[in-house]
């Protein structure tokens, strides 16, 4: 996440079965993959940041705790700068999403949950699938949560946000109450504009059609631009490079070239933000 020129990485892990320990060798799997990912290295040493890492349960179950603990232990005889014994010790926030009304998501900002808040009516289902009073108030409840996003002023929620999160929601509720047809029909209305009007939506879709788009081709470009630096750095050349990332040779070769300047040490991390002032000159 960029801001203010500041970049932070996250790993925010989301377990949608409850909580269990064996997700613990996943968290820390992909926090060292994308630390990995970013190294940078001189001949006898390599530094690797680990990304602010986190974890999402999706339902109340399994009894999460508030926070999980890694210790690392430093190689017997080894030299650390951490404590006497060589151990690296971190912690990881753990968030139950059932932990949280609505009003609290709103409150805390944290709207990247609210398509998740469903889970927590998972198992009142069935009972607003048979009673027409309860499937009403499930149908209020939807059309509150999108009607208080509408308002949310732009500057602090973007047009492009809002339409995602609400697209998330219908793709959420709907897996939730496929197999119950009166809700479902009811989410999908919804979805539909047959009950609660969306026409800013519309604009979003527009902006989706182009910058959502770019915004997956810069990340597809971006990412290929890195492995292509990594590969350069060990020596290899554009065939082999091409053959090794199933790409045309040609691309491969443009790309090379480009990059030219930055040899030998490929730096990924500024050929990258040469590239962003480049295309915001």
């Amino acid at each position: 996440i960029s801001y203010n020129g500041i970049e932070k990485r996250y790993e925010i892990e989301c377990e949608s079965d409850g909580y269990s320990g064996s997700v613990l060798v996943r968290l820390f799997q992909y926090g060292i993959q994308a630390a990995t990912e970013e190294r940078t290295q001189d001949y006898s040493k390599m530094e690797i940041h680990l990304p602010q890492i986190s974890l999402v349960v999706l339902r109340d179950e399994g009894n999460p705790p508030d926070k999980v603990t890694y210790e690392i232990f430093a190689p017997a005889g080894g030299h650390t700068s951490y404590d006497k014994e060589g151990v690296l010790r971190f912690e990881v926030p753990v968030i139950c999403e059932a932990e949280y009304s609505i009003d609290a998501l709103f409150e805390k900002k944290l709207y990247f949950l609210l398509p998740f808040y469903f889970f927590n009516e998972e198992k009142r289902m069935a009972e607003y699938d048979s009673d027409d009073e309860k499937l009403q108030y499930f149908v209020d409840m939807y059309c509150d949560i999108v009607e208080r996003l509408r308002l949310i002023p732009e500057d602090d929620l973007s047009l492009r946000s809002k339409g995602v999160i609400i697209k998330q929601m219908a793709s959420v509720t709907g897996k939730l109450t496929e197999k119950y047809e009166r809700l479902s029909g009811k989410v999908g209305d919804i979805m539909g504009g047959q009950v609660v009007k969306m026409e800013w939506l519309e604009r979003f879709d527009a902006a989706v059609e182009s910058g959502v788009t770019k915004g997956i081709e810069e990340g597809e470009k971006s990412q290929l631009i890195k492995m292509v630096c990594r590969k350069l750095r060990k020596g290899k050349d554009v065939s082999q490079i091409a053959d090794e990332l199933e790409e045309e040779e040609d691309t491969i070769k443009e790309i090379c070239e480009s990059l030219a300047e930055y040899a030998p040490e490929y730096d990924e991390k500024q050929v990258l933000k040469d590239l962003k002032v480049r295309q915001t000159a």
